[in-house]
């Protein structure tokens, strides 16, 4: 190699690496945000109502207007130029979450819930840019790493997006909780400015016809995608959906602590994550994703679902909790990196709308249903039956691993 290409391989691993950090931190800011008002509406309709699926209802909004406008998810992450479209969208967030906390401040509590399904789809399409973006700056060798580091980032901002939500709501009104979430879009958005410009995808046009045929061919053409992406929907269905009612159940009405306790419960979690993504970086990033157990890994998460009930002590439950939140995590990041390292960079864009439109319509579904289900009979027996669910589904799949 000479001098002149030695220079070359280190400018584009150096610009690869400054945009790695840069997606990393506006990710970092961006889930923070997202997270305190989230996390301040729920713990106050709970309060309010002492029901799970009134702080449930909170997320499903957030969550589900991906899987009904998928097909204008796919045109802004496949047909504009990353940089661009992330700035839009986290400026656009940042307006619909300045109109939620008015809404709530003006007692328009189902206004509320509709622009929160308003905000909740420029925050998810944001995530699916973000996979674009990876994949457009990011080589093969690196991305899956670089994915690592990414959603490191985006699961501590919502950890510490929980915490202040906690610790806010009993001290500031919801507009100005809001005005902190919208502020915080603001300054990622400037974040991204400083993203280098890369063209955009243009892979395809149409709606959703178009979307799933060519999804659809993506992921029979690859058995390690198709499975890959299997996990992954399994992932949020599944074990995000019950995350959702247990990170506030479990605090609030199955050890009956304090509410500031529920930012105890979401530190735990958050350090689960963190555990989870090093063990996936140390264990199962580059040439060892190939070897992980992916459903293994998924059929112990679905156990530990469970175990944080074995006993009343804080110390125990939040024990078991951590091993949840570990082995979800390592299900998750083994699944999707596999995707983004093995996809075409044309698919990356259908297939992660396909990714979020799914499986966070479907998780919005199940976390309606566990609510429901948590109100009448308590989480256990609901947990248990997911849990059981869950890991049938996944053994059944089993045969497509490679």
């Amino acid at each position: 190699m000479t001098i002149r290409q030695d220079h070359q391989n280190n400018s584009i691993i150096g610009n690869q690496l400054i945009s790695q950090r840069l997606l990393a931190g506006s990710m970092l800011i961006s889930a923070t945000g997202t997270n305190i008002i989230l996390v301040a509406l729920s713990v106050g309709f709970f309060q309010e109502s002492a029901s799970a699926l009134g702080a449930a209802g909170v997320y499903v909004a957030q969550f589900l207007p991906i899987f009904i406008l998928m097909p204008v998810a796919w045109k802004l992450a496949d047909r504009y130029e990353p940089k661009r479209t992330l700035i839009g969208l986290e400026l656009g967030a940042g307006v619909a979450t300045l109109m939620v906390g008015l809404s709530v401040a003006t007692g328009s509590f189902y206004l509320a819930y509709a622009l929160l399904f308003v905000r909740g789809f420029f925050d998810m399409t944001t995530k699916v840019a973000r996979n674009v973006a990876l994949k457009s700056y990011l080589d093969d060798e690196h991305i899956d790493r670089a994915n690592n580091i990414v959603m490191t980032c985006n699961y501590i901002g919502q950890a510490l997006g929980a915490v202040i939500g906690f610790a806010l709501i009993s001290v500031l009104s919801m507009t100005s909780i809001a005005m902190a979430n919208a502020a915080t879009y603001v300054i990622s958005s400037l974040v991204c400015l400083l993203l280098p410009v890369v063209s955009a995808i243009r892979s395809d046009t149409g709606g959703y016809t178009s979307l799933f045929i060519r999804g659809k061919k993506a992921l029979l053409a690859d058995t390690t995608i198709l499975h890959s992406m299997i996990i992954l929907v399994f992932s949020v269905i599944f074990l995000q959906a019950y995350n959702q009612v247990a990170r506030v159940w479990l605090p609030l009405a199955w050890l009956e602590l304090p509410p500031q306790y529920g930012a105890v419960s979401e530190a735990i979690g958050v350090l689960g994550i963190v555990a989870g993504v090093a063990f996936v970086n140390f264990c199962f990033t580059g040439d060892r994703n190939a070897a992980a157990p992916l459903s293994l890994i998924f059929v112990a998460a679905c156990i530990t679902m469970i175990t944080p009930f074995i006993s009343t002590v804080p110390a125990i439950t939040f024990v078991f909790y951590f091993m949840f939140m570990f082995a979800f995590e390592v299900a998750f990041m083994v699944s999707m990196n596999r995707i983004l390292k093995n996809a075409d960079r044309g698919d990356v864009p259908c297939l992660m709308v396909i990714f979020y439109g799914t499986a966070f319509g479907g998780m919005a579904l199940t976390t309606i249903l566990m609510g429901l289900a948590t109100d009448h009979f308590g989480l256990l027996p609901v947990a248990a039956a997911l849990a059981t669910i869950a890991a049938i589904a996944t053994l059944a799949v089993r045969k497509l691993e490679p």
